[in-house]
């Protein structure tokens, strides 16, 4: 995935930010590698970059719209409060120069790994 990013509109924390995900932040001076950062505190900027829009999509802003956000960190009770800027709401930015209105209507934070243990469940 190669994603450049930049918030539009909404939270406070990452109002006006830009970022880079993949190959192209790689390479980017003064980058600096997620496994790094505090989970809480790029987990939002790498949920966003990872929504792809419809190849085929024609309206713009192009909305999406999502039931449920799941998603897996170490301590889900530890991380609950501090994912401020995942949480339900609209989120405008755009991905790559097209802009996205994504709408999440909950978050359910689940134990790490726990994806792979239903896969195999």
């Amino acid at each position: 995935m190669m994603a450049h990013c930049q918030y539009v509109q909404s939270h406070e924390s990452l109002a006006e930010q830009s970022w880079l995900v993949g190959s192209s932040a790689k390479h980017c001076q003064g980058s600096r590698r997620t496994v790094l950062e505090d989970k809480a505190a790029v987990g939002p900027k790498l949920i966003l970059a990872a929504i792809v829009p419809p190849s085929r999509a024609r309206n713009r802003p192009i909305e999406i719209d999502i039931e449920t956000l799941f998603t897996a960190l170490p301590d889900p009770d530890f991380y609950q409060g501090q994912l401020a800027e995942i949480r339900v709401d609209s989120h405008r930015y755009s991905r790559n120069g097209i802009e996205l209105s994504v709408q999440i209507e909950q978050v359910q934070l689940l134990p790490e790994g726990y994806g792979a243990f239903q896969l195999w469940s």
